[in-house]
């Protein structure tokens, strides 16, 4: 049982951060269609996840040094 709660715990901080990567990948996309409202979809959700991922890189590099 105690293993059960321990594996609800983890899964559901995972599912927290996911949804965070999810709203700030969101607010990017939103604030590239509006600086570049000539982008289509696509190429705005691909300069999205870029920037996205770029953060997210530079996060685990500080955390390691």
């Amino acid at each position: 049982m105690e293993k059960a709660s321990v594996k609800a715990v983890i899964e559901d901080n995972e599912y927290q951060v996911y949804f965070k990567e999810l709203s700030r990948l969101s607010r990017i996309y939103e604030n590239i269609r509006n600086e570049n409202p000539e982008l289509d979809e696509a190429t705005s959700l691909r300069i999205a996840n870029t920037i996205l991922s770029n953060n997210l890189d530079d996060r685990s590099e500080s955390l390691s040094t």
